[in-house]
């Protein structure tokens, strides 16, 4: 856990209505008083999240989308194959491009 972590976590640790002060915490560990007050109300986020090409709650929504559309798929495969098994057409069964 980095340092603006770990004063973040010690902000949210105390009891609600607890008077603190950003700049005790920030000079304890050692952040720039700003930077926690911001990122402690979620004005700004870490460094590392804004430069990712999603953010990570984007990303569990893709993947969950995804997990959906998979399901789906194999199910649908799934139905066909069962349903199609006794009339698998044959190559002689086909119909012919005619020019």
């Amino acid at each position: 856990m980095d340092l603006i972590q770990e004063a973040i976590a010690e902000i949210e640790s105390r009891e609600l209505g607890d008077k603190f002060s950003y700049q005790a915490i920030a000079k304890k560990h050692g952040v720039a008083r700003m930077t926690l007050m911001r990122r402690h109300r979620g004005e700004t986020e870490a460094y590392g999240v804004r430069n990712l090409s999603l953010h990570p709650q984007h990303e569990k929504e893709l993947v969950r989308y995804i997990d959906t559309l998979t399901k789906r798929q194999s199910q649908f495969q799934k139905a066909r194959l069962t349903s199609s098994s006794a009339s698998t057409p044959t190559i002689s069964s086909l119909p012919t491009a005619r020019g």
